[in-house]
């Protein structure tokens, strides 16, 4: 059975801490928040079928509901559970041997990565607060050029301690050039965050950094590489030789959840 990170021990352990009660469905973990108002829930790609897992929503009846679902793990569609959008993954199979994923790569990236090398790009698995503190700002100099929320940096703190997470970096000249966050379960690897330096971009680091994720990842036993979603035409994601896959996103709100949104965001 493929089982994202959503849906392990360590990472239902992090979402405990952080506020969310854990139920479970079978063999897939619910995240809740209760509020006097009513409950919110997140199911991050269910392992069990709409009959298992509908029972637990029914009982629990979530004023907001929030379901990310692919039919790899699940078997089966959520979308009578709300409003449906479906988005696409890519995902890399990395069952095959070495040479045949390079041989699947796009020849655009293979020169990127052979460029970076001639460059001397570096690959380093980071483990110190240092490491940290090069992803979080590469990470937050992205989301102020490209005016996007970040994740607090307590909450992705305390990720980087967890077995389940891996950060990796491209050195370039010696400078940190490309950074990405993995979160690994038995059976696959999720690209969760990442960012890169601008003026680093000609020694194509990214490319060099997903390729050696990818090898990582495959002597840890996965056997896909998720490099999340995006549109369906991202050349980038497509050059690794991943295939797209269509995911469901459903969300569910009442007017009472809305209205609970809308006020929490004028108390802030």
């Amino acid at each position: 059975m493929l089982r994202d990170p959503y849906q392990t021990d360590e990472w239902a352990k992090i979402k405990q801490e952080y506020g969310f009660e854990i139920l479970k469905a079978g063999n897939t973990y619910l995240y809740v928040q209760r509020t006097p108002l009513g409950n919110f829930a997140d199911i991050q790609f269910p392992l069990d079928d709409e009959d298992v897992v509908g029972r637990e929503l029914r009982r629990i009846k979530p004023i907001f509901l929030s379901i990310f679902n692919d039919r790899q793990y699940s078997g089966c569609s959520f979308d009578r559970y709300g409003r449906l959008q479906e988005k696409i993954a890519f995902k890399v199979d990395l069952t095959p041997s070495v040479q045949q994923l390079c041989d699947n790569l796009k020849k655009q990236n293979r020169n990127a990565i052979r460029q970076a090398e001639k460059k001397g790009c570096e690959f380093r698995k980071g483990t110190t607060d240092s490491d940290f503190e090069s992803f979080y700002r590469l990470y937050s100099e992205l989301a102020k050029l490209k005016q996007f929320g970040i994740l607090k940096k307590e909450l992705m703190k305390r990720v980087f301690s967890s077995p389940i997470a891996s950060l990796y970096i491209t050195y370039a000249n010696g400078e940190p050039a490309a950074v990405a966050f993995v979160l690994f379960s038995d059976t696959v690897a999720r690209f969760w965050y990442g960012a890169g330096a601008p003026e680093f971009y000609a020694f194509r680091p990214s490319n060099f950094l997903h390729w050696n994720i990818m090898l990582e990842a495959k002597s840890k036993g996965c056997t896909y590489y998720d490099l999340s979603t995006a549109s369906k035409d991202n050349i980038f994601k497509a050059s690794f030789g991943s295939q797209p896959c269509q995911q469901e996103a459903i969300v569910h709100s009442t007017l009472r959840s809305r209205l609970i949104k809308i006020v929490a965001s004028v108390v802030r």
